[in-house]
C-alpha cells in the first residue's frame, strides 16, 4: 500500500473515531413536520406529566423521552409560551433526553416560534431569527384552524443552562422566553 492510500485511509478512521467519540454540546432536531389543528384539539392537547414544583414555575422531567405541547400564551398574554397551561416554566430535563415538542400558535395575528439554544438568555437578549434549534415562523392561526409544528430535538450530553424563546423581534423581551436546566 502506498503513502497516500495510507494517508486516506488514516483519515478516514481518524474522522469515524472523532465522530464516534464526541457527544454534541448543542440542540439538534431530529425531524420536524408542519400541521394544522383545530382550535379546539390544540386547547385539550397533553405533553408528558412532569413533577411540578414552585406552584407551576418549574416543570422536572425524570424520564429520557419527554412528550411537550408548547402553545402560545392565551389572548390576554400573547407574548408567552404556555406548558401543560403554566407561563414559560423552568424545564429540568436529563441530559441527552429527547424531545417530542407539539408547537401550536395559537396567536391570531402575530407570527411567533420557538427555539432552544445552550446557555442562559436575558429578556434583553436579542437573538437573529432563525438562531439555535426549533421551528420555523409559524403564521397566525385562522378561523378554526391552528398552525403547528411536531418536533423531535436531542438534548445536549451535556448538563448546564439552555433558552427557549421566539426569535420574532421584540418577543423574547416581551416575555417569550424561558429557561431550561440540564441535569
Amino acid at each position: 500500500m502506498n503513502i497516500k492510500n495510507r494517508i486516506i485511509i488514516g483519515g478516514i478512521i481518524a474522522a469515524i473515531s472523532s465522530s464516534a467519540l464526541a457527544t454534541p454540546n448543542h440542540f439538534q432536531i431530529l425531524k420536524t413536520s408542519f400541521k394544522q389543528v383545530s382550535l379546539a384539539k390544540a386547547a385539550k392537547l397533553k405533553g408528558t406529566s412532569p413533577m411540578v414544583m414552585d406552584h407551576g414555575k418549574e416543570f422536572m422531567y425524570m424520564t429520557k423521552n419527554i412528550h411537550l405541547v408548547v402553545l402560545t400564551g392565551p389572548s390576554n398574554d400573547m407574548l408567552s409560551y404556555r406548558i401543560d397551561g403554566h407561563r414559560n416554566p423552568l424545564l429540568d430535563i436529563p441530559h441527552g433526553a429527547t424531545l417530542h415538542i407539539v408547537f401550536i400558535n395559537m396567536d391570531d395575528d402575530m407570527k411567533h416560534d420557538i427555539r432552544f439554544v445552550m446557555g442562559s438568555l436575558t429578556k434583553a437578549s436579542h437573538v437573529p431569527p432563525n438562531f439555535g434549534v426549533g421551528s420555523k415562523m409559524l403564521d397566525p392561526h385562522g378561523k378554526s384552524m391552528a398552525n403547528a409544528e411536531e418536533m423531535t430535538i436531542k438534548v445536549p450530553n451535556k448538563k448546564g443552562a439552555a433558552t427557549y424563546l421566539c426569535t420574532v423581534k421584540g418577543h423574547a423581551p416581551g416575555g417569550m422566553i424561558g429557561k431550561i436546566n440540564i441535569d
